[in-house]
């Protein structure tokens, strides 16, 4: 950050703070409690007491010092830039600015896995954190909340946070935190949109061909990996054969089914896998 004083009588000069150091340097005037532009740590106040004059040319400010304090804002407007004149206030704000550890989110992901979608989030630091409420939506929704993982209070370490929803009913899911402090100020992070393929739900399809003869695939899928049976009844109910019975992964599969010997007629075919049973019929020609 580049900094030089400048006189009121001879008004702003060409050694002038530039606007883009000092808005890379402030984020915020920090003073205890809210106002229109945003909530700030309580018992925090630094630049309470700085002012500007703005200089004719629009890339530079010329910072005055005031004896009243101010609520202006170096993020709100680029006329809105504030600064102490003197250098030793210059390096008092500064070191009081770094003291302040603010809610700082690395990361945030997601990931269907199992049938249930896991998220993921990461903070390298935390300020007055009371904890996020996980909020999500679909294409046909507004978001609304469908949890809360308490924070860490403040803390400078690494801290990793994980959320498992898995009350799942539609193909596309879009999900956000929403960040609230001890004081009930809070901030909303970034979307993270997540992809449910219809495929990864437990289905049984239509085996094709069908009719069949002397073979027919049969497909299905498996939103969970885990114990599968597959079998096939006549019509009496007794099982003709057994094509699966043990574990599978998730994911979309298909078996072939291959009779000579069985009569012409209509035949059952049967999946169980986890809560999940259905059942089809398929028709066999000789």
């Amino acid at each position: 950050m580049e900094y030089s004083s400048a006189t009121e009588d001879e008004g702003p000069s060409d050694d002038m703070v530039r606007l883009k150091a000092f808005n890379k340097w402030m984020t915020d005037t920090l003073q205890a409690g809210l106002d229109s532009y945003g909530a700030f740590p309580p018992n925090v106040k630094i630049f309470d007491f700085f002012n500007l004059l703005k200089s004719p040319n629009s890339n530079y400010m010329d910072p005055i010092y005031r004896d009243s304090p101010t609520d202006y804002h170096p993020n709100a407007l680029a006329s809105s830039l504030v600064a102490p004149i003197l250098v030793q206030q210059m390096f008092d704000a500064a070191i009081a600015y770094e003291g302040i550890v603010p809610v700082e989110l690395t990361s945030f992901t997601g990931d269907y896995e199992d049938g249930v979608v896991k998220l993921k989030w990461i903070t390298a630091t935390e300020t007055n954190n009371s904890g996020f409420e996980v909020e999500r939506r679909n294409d046909y929704s507004a978001y609304e909340s469908i949890g809360f993982v308490n924070g860490n209070g403040t803390s400078t370490n690494r801290v990793t946070y994980n959320f498992v929803d898995d009350n799942l009913s539609s193909n596309r899911y879009y999900y956000r935190l929403k960040q609230i402090d001890l004081d009930g100020t809070f901030d909303y992070s970034n979307e993270v949109q997540i992809e449910i393929d219809a495929l990864m739900n437990y289905q049984l399809y239509q085996n094709y061909p069908n009719p069949f003869n002397p073979s027919t695939e049969i497909y299905f899928t498996l939103a969970k990996s885990g114990n599968v049976s597959l079998k096939v009844f006549n019509s009496l109910g007794s099982v003709v054969a057994t094509l699966i019975d043990g574990y599978m992964e998730s994911g979309k599969h298909s078996i072939k089914y291959i009779t000579k010997d069985s009569s012409s007629g209509i035949y059952f075919y049967k999946l169980k896998a986890d809560n999940f049973t259905s059942t089809r019929k398929m028709l066999f020609i000789k």
